[in-house]
């Protein structure tokens, strides 16, 4: 029987960075790129790299061109990906499809560094990796990415949207998958902690990562979870705005802000989220 594993994959702009010092490619074009992965969101030059995350660019030709040479060091997102197939390999584990989610911030950087890594995988899908990345066993199947609205942009709201995109991802697609697993390794790390919090209780089996100073795969098994039923009672009793002594203790205890005795519109939407 194949196995399938679905991976979401968190990606930051590290492409960018690490193409900026990139040999292979000019230096008007590697002053493009540095301007562009210390862009604020919404600047002029974050919205340039939005309208350049298109195949047919200068930049994102060069900038993939960067990455099919050397993927795991082009790309923080791929090092940790090739690295965990590679160690699944090691340990005996093969016979594997994957399947990728890219999760991409709502800035011009991210959604570029984003689009280059969906046509690098693309480009690999279906074919051997023994002779592409030396790894026996594993082939990937599929890959899409989605732009998060608000994510890195407005910590709240990117919570929020970022969290809800995966619930839907799971609720959704979960079940055609042996193992759902998160690649933290790219992305903004504030993001990244949210979604290791809520792992449990979206459905995610594995969070894994590439540590920085051993350089080896950091592997980190997810304990499902489920709420205490009398803690339930006690949230839902928030979310029809009775909240008596019990559940202030309780959304205290959780760091949930409440305003004029009812929850915050941002803690209403993550209860809803986690909850329903």
């Amino acid at each position: 029987m194949v196995l399938g594993f679905l991976h979401l994959i968190t990606v930051g702009t590290s492409v960018i960075r690490n193409a900026s010092s990139y040999d292979g490619i000019s230096g008007d074009m590697r002053g493009k790129l540095i301007a562009w992965s210390k862009a604020p969101p919404g600047s002029s030059e974050d919205i340039e790299a939005s309208s350049r995350a298109i195949p047919g660019a200068d930049e994102f030709k060069a900038v993939l061109g960067f990455v099919s040479d050397n993927p795991r060091r082009a790309s923080a997102e791929l090092n940790a990906f090739i690295g965990y197939l590679e160690y699944l390999s090691n340990n005996g584990v093969r016979g594997i499809r994957h399947y990728i989610v890219l999760l991409s911030t709502d800035t011009g950087a991210g959604w570029f560094s984003t689009r280059i890594l969906e046509e690098y995988l693309e480009d690999v899908r279906g074919q051997d990796l023994s002779k592409i990345w030396g790894i026996e066993g594993h082939v990937v199947e599929g890959v899409e990415a989605h732009r998060v609205e608000k994510l890195g942009v407005e910590f709240s709201e990117g919570i929020l949207n970022l969290i809800a995109k995966i619930k839907k991802i799971m609720l959704s697609t979960s079940d055609r998958y042996d193992r759902v697993l998160a690649n933290l390794t790219g992305g903004f790390k504030p993001e990244s902690a949210a979604i290791l919090v809520a792992a449990g209780l979206l459905g995610i089996d594995t969070v894994y990562y590439i540590h920085e100073a051993m350089k080896n795969i950091v592997e980190l098994p997810v304990i499902p979870l489920r709420v205490d039923p009398e803690a339930q009672k006690l949230l839902v009793n928030t979310l029809n705005n009775k909240i008596g002594l019990a559940e202030q203790k309780l959304l205290r205890k959780l760091g949930l802000p409440v305003t004029n005795n009812k929850l915050t519109p941002w803690a209403r939407k993550l209860l809803e989220l986690l909850l329903t």
